[in-house]
């Protein structure tokens, strides 16, 4: 029987729920007031409006089908637990939402490499950063 959750495994799965469900609020709830993502080579820093927008289009034009851990994350809280990172494999598989979607529309699916920084601010914690990469 495994042990209770750690604080981040549990606010990592409201980031499944999230997806699964597409609650753009839910998933911009646990960020930083200011987001950074690196990823495809470049640096960006969204305000949590920012995100939200992004969010709400990525979740209304997409069908999450599986947005999971290959493998259980790296989680590693800081010697005061302030701060954390968190580093795994994730895989995403998606179907592009529109007015004549098919059920038997192909998937894609992307394998990435994840890691998130994530800090305790006001006595909660929220992710300050991502960055991935995709697998060729």
């Amino acid at each position: 029987m495994p042990g209770p959750a750690t604080p981040l495994e549990e606010i990592r799965s409201l980031h499944v729920r999230a997806h699964m469900e597409g609650d753009a609020a839910l998933m911009v709830s646990t960020f930083a007031p200011v987001m950074t993502s690196v990823q495809n080579g470049r640096v960006t820093e969204s305000t949590l409006e920012q995100s939200l927008a992004g969010f709400s289009g990525y979740f209304d034009s997409t069908d999450i089908l599986e947005w999971s851990d290959r493998e259980p994350a790296d989680i590693r809280y800081s010697a005061d637990s302030s701060m954390a990172h968190v580093i795994t494999m994730k895989r995403v598989i998606t179907r592009e939402k529109g007015p004549v979607t098919s059920p038997d529309a192909a998937p894609d699916t992307t394998e990435f490499a994840w890691t998130e920084l994530w800090r305790v601010r006001d006595g909660a914690w929220k992710v300050e950063l991502t960055a991935t990469t995709t697998q060729p």
